[in-house]
This record gives C-alpha cells, structure tokens and sequence, in this order.
C-alpha cells in the first residue's frame, strides 16, 4: 500500500501509461502492443454529438455548469469547446485559467 502522495502519483502515472499504449489486433485476434497512440484530435462533430448526448437536470460539477447552459450555447460554445480540446491534444498541457 502506498502511503506517500509522490509514490500514489508515481504509481497513477505507471498505470495511465499501461492502460494507454496502443494494441493492435493480430489474425489470431490477440492484442499485440505498438507503443505511442497514433490518433488525431477529436473532430467538430464528435464534441457536438457528446454535448447533444448529455443530460438536462443533473447537478452541475466543480466548474458549477450545468448541461443546458452548454446546450444553449449551440454551435458557437462547441466551437470554441472543440477548440480548447485540439489545443490540450496538441500540448498535452491543461490550458491556464
């Protein structure tokens, strides 16, 4: 078990590392593992069909917004949704506030 928060961190990193490597699929159908993700950042209509997908009347998390305000904002608020998403893909870096 580990008690020290370096050590839970270190041991968090290991793991999203592991569940994130690239598997390809062989004839046999087993996973053989490639290394680095080769994907591209996610499209427009991909950000546009999660936010139709989610759901009114639910409680709002950290950031206090609720669903509907995202809905409401329509194709200019996944616009720039889908903007900040290419830009962390990009980075990889959480933009500042």
């Amino acid at each position: 078990m580990l008690g020290e928060e370096n050590d839970i961190f270190e041991r968090w990193v290991e793991y999203f590392q592991e569940v994130l490597k690239h598997t390809e699929t062989t004839a046999r159908g087993k996973g053989k593992r490639t290394g680095e993700l080769n994907e591209e950042p996610p499209i427009y209509t991909e950000i546009e069909e999660s936010i139709k997908k989610m759901k009114n009347n639910k409680a709002p998390g950290e950031d206090n917004i609720r669903a509907e305000l995202i809905k409401y904002g329509r194709k200019p608020l996944a616009e720039a949704i889908h903007k900040i998403i290419v830009k962390i893909w990009e980075t990889e870096k959480m933009p500042d506030k």
